[in-house]
């Protein structure tokens, strides 16, 4: 009974050994299907125009830009938004250009070249203040898991560069 008592309390130790050494591990860590966006391409936001009028529409140019000496598949209809940098409580600090990854489109970029996106964007009170403001692109393709998984392009974080738009009244 007691050599029992040892195996099975042996067998108990080594499970819970490998279970520590197993959920030690960051999801980080282990391997995944994604290969980091931001390693690979740089986005840049440009608008047409620097100044516009509440009310009024302003297209917005995404540009994805390969920084590598591969051609690139990724995902450009992902979540995509504007935001201001320190924005106060209360006040809205996104303004959501696209909130679905659409796998259906793919893209290819080619090695040192760029790849534009034209959205339109309606200049509203809510998210728009009168005067300058400053503005950044921030794009988020989450990797995809399970049977998905399959789908894996380039996942991660662009966040682009700040520019200024100016936002006069009606």
């Amino acid at each position: 009974m007691v050599a029992f008592y040892i195996q099975n309390t042996k067998k108990i130790l080594v499970s819970l050994l490998l279970f520590g050494i197993l959920t030690s591990f960051k999801c980080s860590n282990l391997p995944n299907n994604c290969k980091e966006i931001n390693n690979f391409l740089e986005l840049e936001l440009r608008f047409t125009m620097d100044t516009v009028k509440i009310g009024e529409t302003v297209e917005l140019n995404m540009i994805f830009r390969n920084k590598t000496d591969t051609t690139l598949q990724f995902y450009p209809k992902a979540v995509i938004h504007i935001t201001k940098p320190f924005v106060a409580f209360g006040i809205d600090c996104a303004y959501l250009i696209n909130d679905t990854l659409d796998i259906t489109k793919i893209a290819e970029i080619k090695p040192r070249a760029v790849c534009i996106y034209t959205y339109n964007v309606l200049v509203n009170e809510k998210f728009f203040k009168i005067g300058e403001n400053s503005l950044t692109l921030n794009y988020r393709c989450n990797e995809l898991k399970g049977k998905d998984k399959v789908y894996n392009k380039l996942c991660g974080t662009l966040n682009s560069n700040e520019i200024r738009l100016i936002v006069l009244p009606k």
